[in-house]
């Protein structure tokens, strides 16, 4: 008898735990199977609200747009049916191929987003130096590479057309896009760098920050010539 209620108990447990995590889908008005769905693989509904049709009109209801997070990061956002049928496909997949596409898919969201193109993210994934660039808050151009090696995720910044008193906000930038990379890798460990000539302001920065300076070859994937080398200012950090 203890057998069965020891049984019991852990269904009733398995469920209950189940039902919190698809708590806040449920509460949007998902069904339940939809909800259980995404809850149990760790997404999270942010609602965004209506979007207008024009003329001041809101969409319906079931039409809501809703972002979903996984990991802390945003990896899809639609209407409730839209959602429904993402719900419909992940659970098609089983519980592992639907982690592992997630865990894709915000991998290749975090590197677009610093800006290594569609084609570079194959590339980088399989250990080679890919380059990247992206249009900062200031409207500063930043450019550099990036590459894995092991649990180090190592990044480069080349150059940014940042005028004084605004390169600081592009570095920053660039540096929370590295770190946010890492952690979609599940990497342990960032390595920054820095090239010795980028800006003023970022080098007052990162000696203050007690960045260390090393001479480094210039990778030939990035055009650098056999034997080229440059300064740079490099730290490392432990994610966390």
């Amino acid at each position: 008898m203890k057998k069965v209620w020891d049984e019991l108990e852990k269904w009733f447990l398995s469920a209950r735990y189940k039902l919190s995590k698809a708590k806040e889908f449920l509460g949007l008005g998902f069904s339940k199977e939809t909800s259980e769905t995404l809850g149990n693989l760790g997404l999270k509904p942010k609602l965004d609200g209506f979007r207008q049709i024009g003329a001041g009109m809101n969409l319906p209801y079931g039409n809501f747009i809703t972002r979903l997070e996984y990991k802390g990061f945003t990896v899809f956002e639609g209407s409730k049916k839209q959602i429904e049928t993402l719900a419909k496909e992940l659970k098609e997949m089983g519980e592992e191929a639907a982690i592992k596409y997630l865990d894709n898919l915000l991998q290749k969201i975090t590197l677009r987003e610093i800006g290594v193109s569609e084609g570079a993210v194959y590339k980088f994934l399989l250990g080679e130096y890919v380059s990247f660039e992206f249009i900062s808050r200031t409207s500063g151009y930043v450019s550099g590479y990036v590459v894995k090696v092991g649990d180090l995720l190592r990044c480069h910044i080349f150059y940014t057309t940042d005028k004084s008193g605004k390169a600081l906000v592009s570095f920053m930038q660039y540096r929370t896009k590295v770190f946010n990379i890492a952690k979609s890798l599940n990497l342990t460990r960032v390595e920054l760098e820095g090239s010795t000539v980028i800006n003023e302001d970022v080098l007052k920065f990162v000696k203050n920050q007690q960045f260390d300076k090393k001479l480094m070859e210039v990778p030939e994937a990035l055009g650098g010539n056999p034997g080229e080398k440059m300064d740079v200012y490099f730290k490392e950090f432990e994610i966390k």
